[in-house]
């Protein structure tokens, strides 16, 4: 096997077990993108968009306040019958009090669909869910949610996309009707527009992702989509095979029936 090809029939585990989903997440929705102008129908054209939220970290990561320099061995001092402590005196001079980190702020890209005629009016939004999605103590997570929660009230069919094994349920289809049709690695989630239901697509790792198909509107004729043909195009612009080492443990870890076969893939690398 030529070290550039990807060694999975479908999704590579590797690269979350291993690299920056950033970098994966961008190329797959870039060639995403390229696919649906050459496919769409004259009058829509499809967008690579972004919305940013503020990542804070976790309580206990930094705190609150840091004071570089106090004068030392303060007294305690009696007025009025009452121990009083002296407030710490903060450095003031050119040097600073401290050092805390920033807020960063995160940008999440998705993929709009647009209808021309209808003054660009958003008809498709297709989401590629990353690790902080996935997270429940994320603020990445709320902010999904809350994305989610317009779109499934609005009229705008949603895709969503989870090629990740790890974290919590997160697309529209209800886990605990999924779970009544087996398990499943990846999974694809479509909610149409004013539906009170969702189609789903379940994936194993040992097989290909599927073809879906995206609707656009009632009077215009949707796009279907090899989602395996996708991530291939982003596998081979990306060279992530350069990066991966199969001989690290990968996580999280494959079932105890998948095991076998893992090793039986990595063996051919």
């Amino acid at each position: 096997m030529t070290p550039s090809k990807n060694p999975f029939p479908g999704i590579n585990p590797f690269i979350e077990s291993q690299l920056s989903w950033i970098g994966f997440h961008g190329l797959f929705l870039g060639e995403l993108v390229g696919f649906l102008n050459e496919e769409l129908p004259e009058n829509f054209v499809a967008h690579l968009e972004e919305r940013c939220y503020v990542s804070t970290p976790r309580q206990g990561s930094y705190p609150d306040v840091v004071v570089l320099r106090t004068v030392p061995n303060q007294p305690l001092e009696s007025r009025g019958g009452s121990a009083i402590m002296e407030r710490p005196v903060v450095s003031v001079g050119m040097h600073p009090t401290g050092t805390v980190p920033l807020a960063p702020l995160v940008r999440e890209r998705f993929v709009t669909v647009r209808d021309l005629r209808r003054n660009r009016a958003v008809t498709l939004v297709i989401e590629l869910l990353s690790p902080a999605n996935k997270d429940r103590w994320d603020p990445g997570h709320a902010s999904y949610l809350r994305n989610q929660e317009t779109l499934l009230g609005s009229e705008t069919h949603l895709v969503e996309l989870d090629f990740l094994r790890g974290g919590e349920h997160t697309v529209a289809s209800p886990k605990l009707e999924l779970v009544k049709w087996g398990a499943w690695d990846y999974l694809v989630s479509l909610h149409r527009a004013g539906a009170d239901s969702c189609d789903f697509w379940l994936n194993a790792l040992e097989g290909a992702l599927p073809e879906i198909y995206l609707p656009l509107m009632p009077d215009a004729q949707g796009v279907e989509v090899a989602l395996q043909t996708i991530y291939e195009r982003t596998w081979a612009k990306g060279a992530f095979w350069r990066e991966i080492d199969y001989q690290l443990p990968l996580k999280p870890a494959v079932s105890e029936g998948q095991k076998g076969w893992l090793a039986g893939i990595i063996g051919t690398v």
